[in-house]
């Protein structure tokens, strides 16, 4: 097995919308290369990670000589794994992620990263996908989109049969070939993160919807998608993800003006505020928030200035079709997990 390591003489293009959230957790962004698309009948042969330090980019990639060495690449990798807090993967929800997992079981190795949040770049780009203007959401199309141009001619496919190759020959080309396509993906992803800074609107509900608080003496993320966000059953819904945290218990809230669970064990919260519904003349309904209900939650004094600004009004019509009356919304939410949690 080899461990490859590069520094590259670079700051790590961080992108605005998570900003907040990366600054205050360590992460590295990753790719795993296989001998095919089954976790239980094939391999992983490739691993690499890419992560910013002192104002540089390091590069690591555990790379198996032969599938009989997949075992001691996913051991290595496991021991990397423990300075991290937080994976960025492209499409890692589906397939990075449970691969790994699947593999690490296989050879009886402990998978201890539940705590690990992961934030996977095309499943948020999959929710936007009504207001961005992009074909599909290929890795390809995007990195087109943004103007970068690969060395690398292959994909994911093509590195399946060099490797088969590669097996047999041990040819130094074709190794080269193999390890440039990964760095390249973990290269290039870290652009590729910052696509949502094209597109202003989409950018600043994403920045708004992911908050790290400490709860406990617990730093802790909180995120969900604004897109999420819904009117059902005349209650304003959300559900989201947070830090897994296999130690605290779970937090369950019900009152007349909101339901908020928090389940740390699986690392998924819900917050469930009732509605009053009014249909106008004209048929149209409208459902509305009584903020009458909710000022006796917040210290005015503490919340964000938007939610102060929302709480000048005894009501607030529920508006998720509007930017402006998402963030109103999400200001609300906001405000709500940090004070329920005591995270201000």
């Amino acid at each position: 097995m080899k461990i490859k390591n590069y520094t590259i003489n670079e700051p790590f293009p961080m992108p605005s919308f998570y900003n907040r959230v990366l600054k205050e957790n360590s992460f590295c962004i990753l790719d795993i290369e296989t001998t095919g698309l089954s976790s239980k009948y094939h391999n992983i042969i490739l691993i690499g990670i890419l992560y910013p330090s002192n104002n540089q980019i390091v590069v690591k990639q555990f790379f198996a000589e032969n599938p009989q060495e997949e075992k001691s690449l996913l051991l290595h990798f496991h021991k990397e794994m423990q300075q991290f807090q937080f994976f960025i993967t492209y499409n890692g929800v589906a397939f990075d992620y449970p691969f790994l997992k699947e593999r690490f079981k296989k050879y009886n190795i402990s998978w201890d990263h539940q705590e690990i949040d992961h934030f996977d770049i095309l499943y948020h780009l999959r929710k936007c996908k009504s207001q961005l203007s992009l074909d599909n959401f290929k890795l390809k199309t995007v990195e087109n989109f943004l103007g970068i141009n690969r060395s690398d001619t292959i994909n994911g496919k093509d590195s399946v049969e060099l490797y088969k190759q590669y097996v047999l020959s041990k040819t130094p080309a074709l190794e080269k070939t193999i390890l440039l396509h990964n760095y390249e993906d973990i290269y290039y992803l870290a652009k590729v993160a910052g696509v949502f800074d094209h597109f202003p609107k989409v950018n600043y509900l994403l920045n708004n919807t992911f908050l790290t608080m400490r709860h406990n003496q617990h730093p802790i993320n909180f995120s969900y998608h604004p897109y999420d966000i819904c009117i059902k059953k005349n209650s304003l819904q959300v559900s989201g993800k947070t830090t897994r945290l296999t130690h605290l218990p779970k937090e369950v809230h019900y009152t007349p003006h909101y339901d908020f669970k928090w389940l740390p064990l699986d690392g998924s919260f819900q917050i469930v505020v009732p509605l009053q519904k009014t249909i106008l003349p004209t048929k149209e309904t409208f459902f509305y928030l009584n903020l009458k209900n909710l000022q006796y939650i917040f210290d005015l004094k503490t919340v964000e200035i938007e939610t102060a600004e929302v709480f000048n009004q005894p009501f607030m019509v529920v508006d998720l079709c509007t930017p402006t009356g998402l963030m109103n919304v999400i200001n609300i939410l906001n405000a709500l997990i940090k004070e329920v949690l005591n995270g201000k």
